[in-house]
């Protein structure tokens, strides 16, 4: 969004240069005037005028404000979208400006007139309060999404996972619903909607590359160069081996996982801390050159967290918390959850090989453990409303509830498919891809991510849709796979009730 405010009694008209149409979605267009009392007439001076039209042949949305006056509007019939304040005060623009977004609603009158326009006195168009979030689906449109409910309860009866709880997002409506129960004991607790999962390696989207892209954005003081070498932020990873191709690797390499790191290393079998586990990072050979290929890596992401802390001076934990959970109002999505929390945290493995006991409020993933449980790869916890809301949030252009998270221009930026990765992944999200978990229908542009216990967030922008799925499906083992059918199963089922292709369509 551009704001454009042409103001007479502070701006030269002339000399503003308007930014080129295809860096802004609408444009703001802020025009002022005194209000002069027993004169018939609006004076705008031709430095104004010439620049609104400018603006209105654009052919981009316009939405015109006029403070001073309502007779302003017949000046520039062009318009099509018309606010009005009548006067020039910061309270006027202030209230003007929360009208726009939604904060209060619109509901003001004309109080005159205006012949040139025909517009009659009392004509005014009500607009109620925005939320800018993520509302419920009413019962027709939870029943439309049967087939979908229909998908989890078969994988349940197929003992896939235990239980799952499922968010489907639609056009600012979402329907949550929960199967099953927390563990196959018949004794365990059935699923609530907000029940919590370990949601593994969705941690790297919701957690790291948001805060990469708030860094890139330039939100903190020391801004992030996505196309800096990595040794600028980490000066160790320059004295590992593989010399040449080391001083290649870029932030952008890590983001799209084209860094030539090897997708796991088992470094929890010796490391105690997380710089025991950064050194053996420092020191791995690399696979094959900087780009050349895409090898999905969990330590390419960690060292993006780290670079995360380098830069910030704060951790991971406390700057997703503040920059991304607290605004959003995610109040059940967080590392480390306390173990007053843990009883009706979804269970994971039953871990033979690391802690020999039950899993349950702790990560799974064995380095996230061994390095703290705060780690960018994997590590939080979370339930599907948060996940709700954080995806409305990406749909939304960046903001939910009134609060800006990310700019809409960067949300662009981090969900388009990159050439290092031969199309396979964004700047930290992956695309949909033949046989892959979003199944047949999500169109090329939509962007999403698995996690490793059963857990995966899939999202089309431009049929504003999203679809979280929540499960454990690694308790009491990670040999059950069966989740690698049940995913895209669901996703076609979920296309298929909404309308969007026939249970006969062919598939992508």
């Amino acid at each position: 969004m551009t704001t454009l405010r042409a103001d007479t009694r502070f701006v030269n008209a002339s000399i503003l240069k308007l930014p080129p149409p295809e860096s802004y979605d609408v444009a703001i267009l802020a025009l002022f005037v005194r209000v002069s009392d027993r004169k018939g007439n609006v004076d705008v001076p031709a430095e104004q005028a010439a620049l609104a039209d400018q603006i209105y042949k654009t052919g981009k949305p316009v939405i015109t404000v006029g403070f001073g006056s309502p007779y302003l509007i017949e000046r520039f019939p062009q318009a099509e979208t018309w606010l009005a304040a009548f006067g020039i005060s910061d309270v006027a623009q202030i209230a003007a400006a929360r009208a726009l977004f939604g904060q209060i609603p619109v509901r003001g009158k004309l109080p005159v007139t205006i012949p040139g326009v025909n517009l009659k006195a009392g004509f005014g168009i009500e607009l109620p309060v925005n939320p800018m979030t993520v509302q419920p689906m009413d019962m027709r449109g939870e029943a439309q999404l049967r087939p979908a409910y229909d998908v989890i309860e078969k994988a349940i009866a197929e003992k896939a996972f235990p239980g799952a709880t499922l968010a489907v997002g639609y056009r600012g409506k979402v329907a949550i619903h929960a199967f099953g129960k927390l563990s196959y004991d018949a004794k365990a607790a059935a699923i609530a909607p907000e029940t919590m999962y370990d949601i593994a390696s969705l941690t790297k989207v919701v957690a790291t590359t948001t805060l990469v892209a708030k860094l890139a954005e330039g939100d903190f003081a020391v801004p992030l160069d996505l196309d800096a070498k990595i040794e600028r932020y980490l000066p160790e990873w320059a004295s590992g081996p593989n010399a040449e191709w080391r001083h290649q690797v870029t932030v952008r390499h890590l983001l799209t996982h084209t860094s030539g790191l090897p997708p796991f290393k088992e470094y929890w079998r010796t490391s105690k801390n997380k710089q025991d586990t950064l050194t053996k990072i420092f020191a791995e050979p690399l696979d094959y050159e900087p780009g050349t290929k895409e090898v999905y890596s969990d330590l390419g992401i960690i060292l993006m967290s780290e670079i995360i802390e380098h830069l910030t001076g704060k951790t991971l934990d406390d700057l997703a918390k503040n920059c991304i959970f607290s605004p959003l109002g995610m109040q059940d999505t967080m590392y480390r959850p306390p173990k007053t929390l843990w009883p009706q945290i979804a269970p994971t493995e039953i871990d033979n090989n690391l802690r020999h006991r039950l899993v349950q409020g702790e990560v799974h993933d064995e380095n996230a453990f061994a390095i703290g449980g705060v780690s960018g790869h994997a590590g939080l916890f979370s339930t599907a409303p948060d996940l709700a809301a954080f995806c409305q949030m990406l749909l939304n252009g960046g903001v939910y509830a009134h609060q800006r998270i990310l700019r809409r221009a960067t949300i662009a930026q981090f969900t388009t498919a990159q050439q290092l990765s031969n199309g396979t992944r964004t700047l930290g999200w992956a695309v949909p891809t033949e046989g892959g978990s979003s199944g047949h229908y999500f169109p090329a542009h939509s962007f999403g991510h698995t996690g490793f216990t059963g857990t995966s967030i899939w999202i089309d922008p431009d049929r504003q849709l999203f679809v979280v799925l929540l499960t454990n499906r690694v308790h009491p083992t990670r040999e059950n796979t069966k989740i690698q059918q049940v995913r895209p199963a669901l996703h076609d089922a979920v296309m298929q009730a909404l309308g969007f292709v026939t249970a006969a369509a062919p598939a992508k």
